[in-house]
């Protein structure tokens, strides 16, 4: 995390620690310990439950047909769905859904 970083990433970063997950500054890879060559990672960067979000919102799920699919509440939903935008830089569901069509979540 750089020093020069926007408010927004470092709170987003803090929340991520806090989910047990990894962050790395946007459009800056640093190496972690032990990883030989400096190779950035190769994992997405989405979670697990995050892509099942996504792959519900790409088709056309509401939140509350997500939160009762998955057995969540739709404030969860809604939480996952604003990190996922975040994490991917994207603003709404049409290019949420070109995401999801490209990663293989969803057929076209």
């Amino acid at each position: 995390m750089l020093k020069s970083a926007a408010d927004e990433d470092l709170v987003h970063a803090c929340r991520a620690v806090l989910r047990g997950e990894e962050f790395q500054f946007p459009g800056r890879a640093v190496p972690s310990a032990g990883r030989s060559g400096g190779a950035p990672p190769t994992r997405d960067p989405l979670s697990h439950r995050e892509l099942e979000i996504v792959k519900l919102i790409a088709e056309g799920h509401s939140a509350r047909g997500i939160a009762g699919i998955l057995h969540i509440s739709e404030k969860t939903v809604d939480r996952h769905r604003g990190n996922v935008f975040a994490k991917l830089g994207l603003s709404d569901r049409v290019a949420l859904t070109r995401y999801a069509i490209r990663h293989g979540l969803i057929e076209a």
